[in-house]
């Protein structure tokens, strides 16, 4: 993995961004088109697009930075609250097959 980081380095700086943005942009885009998909549908392709573009980009570093903040807050609420954490959860789940019935019997 070392050598093709090191190699990967090697290359000019103009390419390498371009080519680091058409994957990540293409991984972002991709994540959009499958995030429909019941399950983690796009999620996981979305926050690798973000530490793609991350490697190259400022931006995209603090984008991924916020994330990272974001979710390790998340997992702090829920170890100090897992009862509240438990029936949130809960009632999000109700919500989304309540919104997917609604959908699926009158749009559908």
């Amino acid at each position: 993995m070392q050598r093709i980081k090191t190699t990967w380095k090697r290359l000019p700086d103009k390419p390498r961004r371009i080519l680091t943005f058409i994957l990540g942009a293409l991984l972002i885009v991709t994540a959009g088109l499958i995030g429909w998909v019941p399950g983690p549908g796009g999620t996981i392709i979305f926050l690798l697009g973000i530490a793609v573009l991350a490697t190259e980009f400022s931006w995209a570093e603090r984008v991924r930075d916020f994330i990272l903040k974001l979710l390790k807050d998340i997992a702090v609420l829920i170890r100090r609250y897992p009862l509240w954490s438990l029936l949130l959860l809960s009632a999000g789940f109700l919500i989304a097959l309540y919104v997917a019935y609604l959908f699926y019997t009158y749009i559908i």
